[in-house]
């Protein structure tokens, strides 16, 4: 029975038929499918099927045209499934229908259904209102490659009523993307998508249910069509008048794409013969010069298939602005233009980009390798910066020092249970140079013999391949191998998983006491094990050859003072017939010298960007606001350059040469934006590429700006592309740096380039390229290096500190991974705990400054608030990291830089004492409060920090002996207020801490 709702909504239909008009739309050509639910569910067009397969209770009323059907949740799910094959495809098309909320609105937390196809492997494309008010009406395609592979565009529609009719469309076609429209208009897209080429389960459903929550609504009229609709085509059909587009002008044309590849050196069309409906006879492509407006390079091609790609070689052409022009023909007549204005900025070519830093030189700031062969009993010893690597005649470590410090308990060892004793081999010295060397090794036994190679490099990564030969057909009930960390070098861990989208994606802790295994996991790609002053990375590409079922592929084991972190590579007994490989790295840290004076490298806050440096053409200069001022820090995000975010070139080239000009006139570091991971899908480079490019299973991001970012692959030419790009933003615009986001390796197993391999169940699974991303980045170093400038490369990865990947940048901008984090709780001083902090925050750990990315951005009151900036100095600042000026209020955290600035933490004389280290001659006696400070000659600024709720009263410090000039008057006062904190002649000072606050207190130590 009908709900009270229901029935007074059905009273209201008849008359909707006056208000909104009857009159039946001109129907634009490339109808397959119509259902008008006048005559029934049947649709009265489908050139692939027209029956209607019944789901539920659906029900026919009368509609806008006659009658409509209900559908949604009608004490279970109702709708109504057509066949697939001939009446929908994922390359292209259009979807449009009239849809009346029955007893919803549009900003209700509930799904409703209007449309449904799904890839037959797992997927899903949907038209839908999602549950979330602020997307509202959605268009989403899911092709089945992953969590991270997902499309969509969404409009909220809040205003949306029961009752009122509306008409929603979604179009969709290859090289150009997918649109959104709601009454006739235009308002989303995700534009240049390659769309999925995959087979489609038998059937498409109108209406039906995500989710049981009593939600009705009316569909009539719905149609699909087998071509992308043009925006007025769109307007017409919902009734909406709107004129003919001038066939000569130059528009958006549905089912023609134009792209430029940058590298390719070519412009590319991507034409549909029917993209205006009836099909063209011919299409011109043609090239003209922007200052002359003459061509200067054009192509006619008869359109006989039905899709053809034409394409004009740019390489002879000198640099300068162009326009192309696609021109559709019937007849002899233009029936439509598409232009897509471009630059020519480089005469570089793939087979140039290639090229670009390939010397593999010893890279500023690190120290040339040095090797010392095996002699005797002695190991082999391998000396990058800081660090000693010693290797037996296993090839493997039998210690690891890390500043003098010796990290292991005992050997590396492989461990092969039904093998037999295995006998260490000897180790020898092939080659080496500063830069690299080889070394093998081996261990012997009757079942199997172990080869060993070892790739060792000055940036401290040891690369280690263990061959398993068996000498006749061997039982191995578990092989694994163990890495005995000694526990004092053991308090924390961190890993990265990326390719998840859970809560076990990334993290960082303190690693668990007590005996026995403490941590375990599947296979991930990197892990970090250490302390605030240094660690071990253990690093791997693949699981072949592993057991990769369960949880258990790692453990850290604590066992009598020893933490072992075991690889356990075969778990389940297994017969060893043929030869097979593991492969690892280790890279203990910190992996450079810290620059004395690291912390003069502040970044320029937000405000001053902007104020300084954006919006150039706007707002020019002259600015008398900041006439005779300097911005405040030393590092400048430059961004609001491209279209877009990623990897494109700058919408205006002129601005953004004056952009980067202004920075560095002030002695900047320029770090304009850019994404290692994402390229945009509407680059010509990337069509001509993309099986290579790709990273597969794939991952979209549609969020950037209206142009759909693929993933790419390190491994592939990628590598080179984003070298060259890089490149030419230094050698074109002058810039002395680079900001590099989403810097991690996801998952990926295309073979194209090399990626993923066949598992022993027949499936294909990921590897994980790190160490080709790794030489891209070393590549940008050299890059920046041969200039012989001073420069700075951000590493923009959230997620945890684990090797190789931040080896080459000079910064780490960290804690955007916080961002659920503070959603849920905005308070630093509760949000993140100090063993976090500790794990993967503490600069010196790594040898590579720490920024803190703050995470207020999800809501413009906290961004605002000065107390939650308050609370988020108490809790970074204490542990010796930078903080960015962004997404927050940055009065307050300004107030806390200057003061620490004035008290000179950026001289090369400073030195940082942790609250976490008890010798430092510092001593608080109040549990609430932590207490770090730095040291100048002379002077101490102590650093006073109390996360609790409650204010601490009467604390006191006490200042060891040696941190006191004898005889030297001492004096204390407030850093940010400049009041006097009284201080006793023996170094005592008591004070009080508010609560969630930390207090500076600046002490003169000495004359």
């Amino acid at each position: 029975m009908a709900s009270a709702t229901f029935a007074l909504l059905l009273l209201g239909w008849v008359g909707c038929l006056d208000g909104v008009g009857a009159a039946e739309a001109p129907v634009p050509p490339g109808r397959v499918f119509y259902a008008p639910f006048d005559a029934g569910f049947d649709a009265t067009e489908g050139l692939g099927g027209k029956i209607a397969q019944v789901e539920g209770t659906p029900r026919l009323v009368p509609g806008r045209i006659g009658q409509g059907v209900l559908v949604g949740d009608l004490e279970g799910s109702a709708g109504l499934s057509y066949p697939t094959e001939g009446n929908f495809s994922l390359e292209r098309g259009t979807i449009a229908l009239w849809v009346q909320p029955v007893n919803w609105s549009g900003d209700d937390r509930r799904n409703h259904v209007f449309f449904n196809a799904w890839p037959e492997e797992g997927g899903l494309f949907s038209l839908y209102k999602y549950t979330s008010a602020s997307w509202g009406l959605t268009f989403f395609l899911d092709p089945g490659d992953g969590p991270r592979g997902k499309l969509y565009c969404y409009q909220p529609v809040a205003d949306w009523r029961p009752g009122e009719w509306h008409h929603v469309a979604c179009a969709w076609s290859h090289r150009e993307g997918m649109h959104l429209y709601v009454d006739g208009r235009l308002v989303k897209s995700a534009l240049g998508i390659s769309m999925p080429r995959k087979l489609l389960k038998p059937t498409i459903r109108f209406g039906g249910v995500w989710q049981a929550n009593g939600g009705r609504t009316l569909l009539d009229e719905a149609m699909i069509f087998d071509r992308m609709l043009d925006a007025h085509e769109v307007a017409r059909l919902a009734g909406q008048p709107m004129e003919l587009p001038d066939p000569a002008r130059p528009r958006d044309v549905p089912g023609v794409a134009l792209a430029q590849a940058i590298l390719g050196q070519r412009v590319l069309a991507h034409v549909y013969r029917d993209a205006l409906g009836a099909p063209a006879e011919s299409a011109r492509l043609e090239l003209l010069s922007e200052e002359s407006g003459k061509p200067v390079a054009e192509r006619t091609q008869p359109l006989a298939e039905a899709v053809t790609l034409l394409d004009l070689d740019m390489k002879p052409l000198p640099r300068g602005r162009y326009q192309a022009r696609l021109t559709l023909f019937s007849g002899g007549k233009p029936q439509a233009v598409e232009a897509l204005s471009l630059r020519k900025e480089t005469d570089d070519t793939w087979e140039s980009a290639a090229r670009i830093a390939k010397e593999d030189t010893l890279l500023p700031p690190f120290t040339p390798l040095k090797v010392t062969p095996a002699l005797g009993a002695q190991p082999a010893r391998i000396a990058p910066f800081g660090r000693e690597y010693l290797l037996e005649g296993s090839g493997l470590p039998g210690q690891i020092h890390s500043g003098g410090h010796p990290l292991l308990a005992g050997s590396v060892r492989v461990v092969a249970e039904g093998a037999g004793a295995l006998v260490p081999g000897r180790v020898a010295l092939e080659r080496a140079t500063g830069v690299q060397a080889r070394l093998t090794g081996g261990l012997g036994g009757d079942g199997i013999g172990v080869e060993t190679a070892v790739v060792a490099r000055y940036d401290g990564t040891l690369w280690t391949t263990l061959r398993f030969q068996p000498k006749k057909p061997v039982r191995l009930e578990r092989l694994r191998v163990e890495i005995p960390i000694r526990d004092a070098e053991a308090k924390y861990l961190a890993y990265i998983a990326m390719g998840r989208v859970d809560n076990k994606r990334l993290g960082y802790d303190a690693l668990p006491n007590g005996e026995g295994v403490v941590w375990r996991r599947e296979f991930l790609p990197s892990i970090w094990i250490g302390t605030e002053e240094r660690g071990l990375g253990w690093y791997a590409e693949s699981d072949e050859h592993w057991d990769t079922d369960g949880e258990e592929a790692l453990t850290v084991e604590r066992r009598g003072g020893t933490a072992l972190l075991c690889m356990n590579v075969i778990r389940q007994p297994r017969e060893v017939t043929e030869p097979f490989a593991i492969e690892f790295g280790l890279q203990a840290t910190p992996v450079r010298p810290l620059a004395p004076d690291w912390r003069a490298n502040q970044w320029v806050s937000s405000a001053e960007i902007t104020r300084f440096f954006l919006h150039l053409r706007n707002n020019p200069y002259p600015r008398p606001e900041v006439e005779g001022k300097r911005p405040s820090g030393k590092v400048c995000y430059l961004y609001t350059y491209h279209d877009y975010f990623t990897s494109t070139l700058p919408r205006d080239p002129e601005e953004f040469r004056e952009m980067i000009s202004r920075a560095k006139a002030h002695g900047l570091f320029c770090t304009p934006y850019t994404d290692t991971t994402y390229l945009p899908e509407s680059f010509g480079d990337f069509w001509t590429r993309e099986a290579e490019l790709r990273s597969l299973p794939g991952a979209r991001a549609v969020s950037y700006g209206p142009v759909s970012n693929a993933s790419v692959c390190h491994n592939g030419p990628f590598g080179d592309w984003f070298v060259w790009y890089v490149a030419h933003l230094a050698r074109e615009y002058g810039s002395n740096g680079i900001y590099l986001d989403d810097t991690w390796t996801y998952g990926c197993m295309n073979a194209a380039h090399g990626c993923g391999y066949v598992g022993r169940d027949g499936k294909r699974r990921p590897t994980y390229p790190l160490r080709a991303r790794h030489e891209t980045y070393r590549r940008l170093r050299e890059v920046f290096a041969a200039a012989g400038q001073p420069f700075w490369i951000t590493m923009h990865m959230s997620g945890g500190r684990v090797p190789p990947l931040p080896t080459y940048g000079d910064c780490l901008l960290l804690a955007e991974e916080r961002y659920h984090d503070v959603a849920k709780n905005p308070d630093y001083c509760e949000n993140t705990t100090p063993e976090e902090w500790r794990a993967s925050f503490a600069t010196e750990a790594w040898g590579i400054p720490v920024v803190v990315l703050p995470q207020f951005k999800m809501n413009s009151n906290w961004m605002k608030d000065p107390e939650l900036a308050h609370r988020l100095m108490a809790a970074v600042v204490p542990h010796d990291a930078m903080v960015w000026p962004i997404f927050s209020e940055t009065e307050s955290v300004m107030g806390y830089r200057r003061a620490l600035m004035e008290f000179g933490i950026g001289e090369a004389d400073t030195r940082f004492l942790p609250y976490w280290k008890k010798d430092a001659g510092l001593e608080c006696a109040h549990a609430a409060v932590k207490l770090s400070a730095y040291q100048r000659p002379g002077k101490l600024l102590l650093l006073l920090a109390n996360w609790t709720a409650e204010d601490a009263s009467e604390v006191t410090v006490s200042l060891a002996p040696a941190l006191l000039e004898e005889g030297a008057p001492a004096r204390a006062k407030d850093a940010l207020s400049g009041k006097a904190v009284p201080l006793s002649a023996g170094g005592r000072l008591v004070l009080s801490v508010p609560a969630k606050r930390i207090r500076l207190v600046e002490v003169v130590t000495g004359r």
